[in-house]
């Protein structure tokens, strides 16, 4: 018995750190967020105004922040939860042979107003030949990146009084994969 048992005995490779050292190493890409004039700066274009709106600071939602009392982030097959690099990485969407039919990460997202006013929400996300979705009561956004190295920024406005929820689902489409950054949540005055 003991013959057979060393007869189907199985050797074990041996293993070299080396080898899976590489694939540790591997670097998230950085999304490096604008400024907060420069943000001003984009609403106040996007709003066609005049004189440079002022933006103050309500939410920032992220990997490593999902989750506050006025607002939240789940996200359906999320491709991983990066708290090391605060992001979020999304598969793309990839449509089944039938209507309907589809794999992929979506966020689902929502905020509900603090205080009577207008909301500007910023979407910050990168990723290779990558473009990012929104849909909310504001319709469909979108915007591109083509490498890791450039930041893409979704923007939106949304009013509502105190207490009013916002809900929003954003997806990806491309290649490979995306990151989202943060979800930013900012009031501005007229």
């Amino acid at each position: 018995m003991s013959n057979t048992l060393e007869k189907n005995k199985v050797e074990k490779p041996e293993l070299n750190p080396q080898v899976f050292q590489k694939h540790i190493l591997i670097q998230s890409p950085k999304v490096e967020r604008f400024t907060k004039k420069k943000l001003e700066e984009l609403t106040t274009k996007h709003l066609n105004k005049n004189d440079l709106l002022s933006i103050v600071d309500v939410l920032e939602l992220s990997a490593q922040n999902p989750y506050n009392a006025i607002g939240n982030m789940d996200f359906y097959k999320p491709g991983r939860w990066d708290t090391s690099s605060n992001l979020v990485f999304m598969d793309v969407i990839v449509n089944g042979p039938l209507p309907g039919e589809w794999e992929g990460t979506v966020g689902y997202v929502h905020f509900t107003a603090p205080a009577d006013g207008t909301y500007v929400v910023f979407i910050y996300f990168t990723g290779y030949q990558t473009t990012m979705l929104a849909y909310g009561p504001w319709g469909t956004i979108e915007a591109s990146t083509a490498t890791t190295d450039d930041t893409g920024l979704l923007l939106a406005v949304w009013s509502g009084n105190a207490g009013d929820n916002l809900y929003f689902n954003i997806n990806c489409y491309g290649p490979v994969i995306g990151y989202l950054e943060s979800v930013l949540f900012y009031e501005y005055n007229f």
